[in-house]
């Protein structure tokens, strides 16, 4: 007999993430060593790096985070300000860092693993896992 009792839907109030601001920051440092190190001229390399920083400080480099009050109602769409959005599909394939949440759209979410308790993110991993 299996202990994961069955969920039918998962309510989470999800936090600012950690990891995600630590991996836009390591994508930073590694883009900006490669544009320092580069044969780029000097003039080139202050607006490159001013870029990097624009861009990493505005949206970072991976899609956004999922934050706020969110309701799983299934596998198929999840609940977000009071608006239900249909999901397409779950990558899995990130899950020890985020699940990678495609939209009906081809719109792209992340869920961060430490934006929740590790007892919520394995619930909703095998509830997601379950139904897709």
């Amino acid at each position: 007999m299996s202990l994961i009792t069955s969920v039918k839907c998962a309510r989470f109030r999800l936090t600012h993430s950690y990891l995600s601001l630590l991996a836009n920051y390591l994508i930073l440092v590694l883009a900006s060593s490669f544009v320092i190190l580069s044969d780029l001229p000097l003039v080139a390399v202050f607006p490159s790096i001013y870029l990097l920083m624009t861009v990493t400080i505005k949206s970072g480099f991976f899609a956004s985070a999922l934050l706020g009050d969110v309701t799983f109602l299934s596998a198929q769409e999840y609940q977000l300000d009071r608006s239900l959005i249909p999901i397409k599909r779950v990558v899995f394939a990130l899950s020890p860092a985020a699940l990678l949440i495609v939209h009906d759209d081809n719109s792209r979410v992340l869920l961060w693993r430490d934006s929740m308790s590790e007892k919520q993110y394995r619930d909703l991993i095998v509830m997601l896992k379950r139904e897709h």
